[in-house]
């Protein structure tokens, strides 16, 4: 088993033509679902999810063409944030299992939590709401839901968090130089894209 912090980009399941499909439907059904939405909305069919049933695409999976309409939207939407966020994924034997991921109100830019959790600095921990916690015992990770969620504490050993903080540092090097490499072809503006970017930016030393 190994542990990964996987960056992902977040893509809101809808289109004013299209229906989700009625409950109960299977896994199958709703990605199908998707790629239909993400067809009419003017990506390439190809977007593949982190694992069916979640609306998260790995950005190192992403094609610079469906990057490029990302960016661009964000930026016409002018907004300040990549929609999205990290994965905490367990790989087995090539099966990706998400036990924790960003939530509402966080977006891609949300990284100081995680990178400080890799330093044992617990302080203000923050993915998104509902709110969670975090502590350190016996060289294990406990995130602990604050809000009556109904959801069990998730357990995750310290010395592999702290490998896929590492891992991470370098996946973000190679995305800020594929988002920039789009940019200046694409001739975005620039200033824009290093503010959406910023989460790449991190202080590459500190860990």
């Amino acid at each position: 088993m190994k542990l990964e912090l996987i960056p992902v980009f977040e893509l809101k399941p809808y289109h004013p033509n299209l229906h989700r499909p009625k409950y109960p439907y299977s896994n199958e059904e709703y990605d199908t679902f998707l790629n239909q939405v993400h067809k009419l909305n003017g990506f390439q069919y190809s977007l593949q999810p982190i694992v069916i049933g979640y609306n998260l695409y790995p950005i190192e999976q992403t094609s610079d063409f469906n990057i490029l309409k990302i960016l661009q939207d964000t930026i016409q939407n002018d907004k300040y944030g990549l929609e999205g966020g990290f994965a905490l994924c367990k790989r087995t034997e090539g099966t990706i299992t998400p036990l924790l991921t960003h939530r509402c109100c966080s977006d891609l830019n949300d990284i100081d939590s995680w990178l400080k959790l890799a330093e044992k600095d617990l302080n203000g921990f923050w993915i998104g709401h509902p709110m969670l916690s975090c502590e350190i015992q016996d060289n294990q990770i406990r995130f602990i839901e604050e809000e009556d969620e109904e959801l069990e504490d998730i357990l995750i050993p310290f010395v592999d968090f702290q490998i896929a903080a590492k891992e991470l540092k370098d996946k973000l090097k190679n995305i800020r130089q594929q988002f920039l490499r789009i940019a200046i072809k694409h001739q975005l503006d620039l200033s824009k894209i290093n503010e959406l970017i910023r989460f790449t930016e991190y202080d590459q030393n500190k860990l």
